[in-house]
């Protein structure tokens, strides 16, 4: 039989159709955010939470002088401002104008370990990849004491700042 944790059958396989669909409009609301602060270049990913917004990771962005993004197809976009959080590892970036049609909906019940997840991201500055894995454990962060999620997912420089989404496509962490 099948255990059901979170919604998700544990035990599911990574099943080509079931992430093509968890990942596909996620894939439309990804960019890559290079930036210049001073005397570096850096890089890393971020996603659409509404249509003119998108949250990547505070440490993504800090220092930056100028600000912009790279849409999955290329074109560069103008960054009109951002504001990081003092407490967590998190960025807001405003766009001049609306861009998203489908931002990344948050999940409407929590992850727990046994589920299913990917990240998405540009890692090394690369292009867009998916990485899959399951959540392991759900432990507090030593500085915060926020919940955080460990998952069987390899996170690679540039991969910061990009979204943990379930088999619905909707995000996690």
């Amino acid at each position: 039989g099948w255990s059901v944790v979170g919604g998700v059958a544990v035990g599911e396989g990574y099943g080509g159709r079931d992430w093509g669909m968890a990942v596909g409009r996620v894939k439309e609301a990804m960019v890559r955010v290079p930036h210049q602060g001073c005397g570096f270049e850096a890089a890393g990913s971020a996603f659409a939470i509404a249509p003119d917004a998108l949250v990547t990771n505070r440490h993504v962005v800090e220092g930056a002088r100028i600000l912009g993004i790279v849409t999955a197809s290329g074109h560069p976009i103008a960054v009109r401002s951002w504001q990081v959080s003092k407490s967590d590892d998190l960025a807001l970036l405003r766009l001049f104008e609306p861009l998203y049609d489908h931002p990344v909906k948050i999940a409407s019940s929590p992850t727990v370990p046994g589920n299913l997840v990917a990240v998405m991201g540009y890692p090394l500055g690369g292009p867009l990849t998916v990485g899959r894995g399951r959540v392991l454990n759900m432990t507090p962060d030593p500085g915060t004491g926020q919940e955080m999620i460990q998952a069987s997912v390899d996170i690679l420089p540039g991969n910061s700042g990009g979204p943990l989404v379930n088999l619905r496509g909707e995000l996690v962490g």
